[in-house]
């Protein structure tokens, strides 16, 4: 996962959580808005605010799994 951010990162110019998300998740699969406020809040990050994709340390901090928490409890509600 670290691998595809920077990438984008390095590809596309994107490296805040609005910019990554809106370009990971297909809209049509989630909610992206929802998406993108739980990955910020799960973070402690402002979604609009720039990310340093090169340092792991920052860019996962313990407990801030947001994307798999999201992908998670969102696929698991879709099933139920």
């Amino acid at each position: 996962m670290i691998i595809i951010l920077r990438n984008y990162q390095r590809k596309y110019g994107l490296n805040t959580i609005d910019g990554i998300t809106r370009h990971w998740p297909p809209p049509n699969e989630n909610d992206t808005q929802a998406y993108i406020k739980s990955v910020a809040t799960a973070t402690g990050t402002d979604s609009d605010k720039p990310i340093d994709l090169t340092d792991s340390r920052k860019l996962f901090p313990p407990g801030s799994n947001g994307t798999i928490r999201y992908d998670c409890t969102a696929k698991q509600e879709a099933s139920e």
